[in-house]
């Protein structure tokens, strides 16, 4: 991963008037235009996928500068939390064997059960 942030990280040192105007709100669009192609087209899945990594890459690597860090250690904090995150809301025991959907559709139900549960004692 780190050669893929030091590539993006290459193409926008070398096209500083780029950079400058590649805002969150405009690389957040960009990102969302290369997933529409993605999902929508018959083009090379590779080269589209390529094409989401490089936006997504930017975009972090946008938002670590905005808040003064390093974009690698941004990329690694953010996935590192949603992973955590993720093994709470989808257990390893509830994904052993049984139905995909069925037990998808269960694990939902409980993460919404806990929300409504949190958002009710956050304003009790």
């Amino acid at each position: 991963m780190k050669e893929t942030i030091q590539h993006v990280e290459d193409w926008y040192l070398d096209r500083p008037t780029m950079d400058e105007h590649n805002t969150v709100d405009k690389l957040k669009d960009l990102l969302c235009g290369e997933v529409e192609e993605l999902c929508e087209s018959d083009a090379d899945l590779r080269e589209e996928l390529a094409d989401v990594l490089l936006y997504t890459v930017a975009l972090f690597r946008r938002l670590a500068i905005n808040e003064g860090v390093d974009t690698d250690t941004y990329i690694q904090q953010a996935v590192a939390e949603k992973v955590a995150l993720n093994m709470i809301r989808y257990t390893s025991t509830a994904f052993q064997d049984g139905d995909y959907d069925t037990t998808m559709q269960q694990q939902r139900d409980v993460v919404k059960q806990d929300l409504i549960k949190e958002t009710f004692y956050e304003y009790s």
